[in-house]
C-alpha cells in the first residue's frame, strides 16, 4: 500500500521525479511559447496506427500514437512528415477499426531517428480537404 511515508522515502531516495523535474519534462513537450493551443482536451493513448497517404494510397506508413483528442492525434514515428500532408489514419484496437482523415499540422525531431507530429482530423469528405493542383 502506498502511504505518505513510503512516498516521502521514495522522493528522498531519488526513485521518483521531484515536482520540479516533472513540470520541467512536461513543459518541454509544449509548443515553443509554452502554450497548449488545442481547443479540446487530450488523453494519453498508445497504439500502432497506419497512415495511408491520400495521393499515394499504395504507400502506407506506420506510426505510434502518443495522445488523442476529438480534434486530432499526436504521433511518434521514424521518418519526417511534411506539414500539410493529408492521410487517412487507421486505428486498429482489438476488434475496432476506425479510419479518420487528417492533416499534418507540424513535425519535429525527437531524438536519434525519431519524430513527433501533430495531426488535425478533417471532414470525412476527403475530396474537400485535398488541395487541388
Amino acid at each position: 500500500m502506498l502511504t505518505f511515508e513510503t512516498t516521502a522515502r521514495s522522493v528522498a531516495s531519488g526513485r521518483l521525479l521531484s515536482i520540479s523535474e516533472l513540470h520541467t519534462l512536461l513543459f518541454t513537450t509544449r509548443s515553443d511559447d509554452g502554450c497548449d493551443t488545442r481547443a479540446t482536451g487530450r488523453f494519453a493513448f498508445f497504439t500502432p496506427v497506419t497512415l495511408q497517404r491520400v495521393n499515394e494510397p499504395a504507400r502506407n506508413l506506420s506510426a505510434f500514437t502518443r495522445d488523442l483528442s476529438r480534434g486530432g492525434v499526436g504521433l511518434l514515428h521514424n521518418y519526417p512528415i511534411e506539414r500539410g500532408l493529408v492521410s487517412e489514419v487507421l486505428f486498429r484496437c482489438r476488434d475496432v477499426d476506425i479510419r479518420k482523415p487528417a492533416e499534418a499540422a507540424w513535425c519535429r525531431p525527437a531524438g536519434e531517428g525519431w519524430y513527433l507530429s501533430g495531426w488535425r482530423f478533417l471532414a470525412e469528405n476527403l475530396s474537400a480537404a485535398i488541395p487541388q493542383s
